[in-house]
């Protein structure tokens, strides 16, 4: 109970007014050498600007991880048809189908960036025309 005590002891201490008035004068000082506040300090939740706005939400909304999800499946499915030009070509795809980066799969195949997302372009072509053909 006592550690709790201290806990709840230091947590209050930012509500002071002793803590307010020292963070003013900061967050002043920092407002005139140009810092550029992320944090929105109007809010009592004082949450990332950034995190709270409309790209935010939109980028992850479930229709999205819905839309990645099918994605993702479909690119997985491609894997087993064998329609593939090169081993090359289906490891590009594979290490795409698990979400690697394409950096990460370049740097994994010692190939150029630009050839895996040239592959991964014309594969992705590929798969939504099959996706179509079945549809």
């Amino acid at each position: 109970m006592q550690m709790q005590s201290g806990l709840f002891q230091r947590m209050n201490q930012f509500q002071s007014k002793k803590f307010k008035t020292l963070q003013k004068r900061w967050y002043l000082k920092l407002k005139e050498s140009g810092f550029k506040e992320i944090e929105d300090t109007e809010s009592s939740f004082e949450y990332l600007k950034d995190w709270h706005s409309h790209h935010f939400q939109k980028k992850y909304e479930p229709q999205t991880f819905e839309a990645n999800e099918t994605y993702y499946r479909m690119a997985s499915g491609l894997l087993h048809l064998d329609t593939f030009k090169s081993d090359s070509e289906k490891k590009i795809w594979a290490m795409h189908a698990d979400g690697i980066a394409i950096r990460k799969i370049a740097a994994a195949l010692s190939i150029k960036v630009w050839v895996v997302h040239r592959t991964i372009t014309d594969l992705e072509k590929k798969m939504r025309l099959l996706a179509a053909e079945l549809g």
